[in-house]
């Protein structure tokens, strides 16, 4: 794809287009990314990244740090897959029931910002790509680093209807870089263009029925 330009004076190029967000402790950013599959088709995807405040602050104010989020999903276009990460600072916790904002596996323990995180989920019909694999770790923070409270408040999402596009995700510990979090990596399954197979057509010769003994 073209090389990205920044908004602002200069054009916009159409592999990338950005959104910016930020009230308070929150700050949200979305990027509209496009590239094309081997057969040349076009593939966009609508990322959002945002980091919410932690539970010192009020519920009043994750609520509005949630609206900023909001106001973001509501940008992304229709033929884009919309793919969201970032640091909650919420436990959703995990559901047996695969069509909720949560998978099977993950971390049980859910919080206040969790519960508020789940029903926002729901309402915008997001799942946690990360609760639908099984992993011997899901927790991305703990208390400096010790393993003490360790929680999973750091969450990969995509809308439920996309989640097969997930073809992995789990918490990772390879940056190389000096932090209280785990970093969330998920592997995307996408194609824009499927070929269609050929129906296999079995042709017998009258030589085939008949070989000569």
């Amino acid at each position: 794809p073209e090389r990205p330009s920044k908004l602002g004076n200069e054009p916009a190029s159409p592999s990338r287009d950005d959104h910016h967000h930020t009230v308070g402790t929150t700050r949200a950013m979305g990027m509209e990314l496009e590239m094309t599959d081997k057969a040349n088709k076009p593939i966009r995807i609508f990322l959002v990244t945002a980091y919410l405040p932690c539970s010192s602050y009020s519920a009043e104010e994750y609520e509005e740090a949630l609206a900023q989020v909001q106001s973001l999903i509501d940008e992304c276009p229709k033929q884009s897959l919309l793919v969201i990460g970032g640091d909650f600072n919420a436990s959703i916790g995990v559901s047996e029931n695969s069509h909720t904002a949560t998978g099977p596996y993950g971390n049980p323990h859910r919080s206040e910002n969790g519960e508020t995180m789940r029903n926002f989920m729901e309402m915008n019909e997001l799942t946690s790509a990360a609760t639908y694999f099984k992993k011997p770790n899901y927790d991305t923070w703990s208390f400096a680093r010790k393993n003490k409270n360790p929680r999973q408040i750091d969450h990969i999402m995509v809308k439920q209807k996309d989640r097969r596009t997930i073809a992995n995700c789990e918490t990772h510990d390879e940056t190389g870089i000096t932090s209280d979090h785990l970093m969330v990596r998920a592997t995307l399954r996408i194609t824009a263009h499927i070929p269609k197979k050929t129906a296999r057509t079995d042709k017998t010769t009258d030589n085939d029925a008949n070989p000569k003994r």
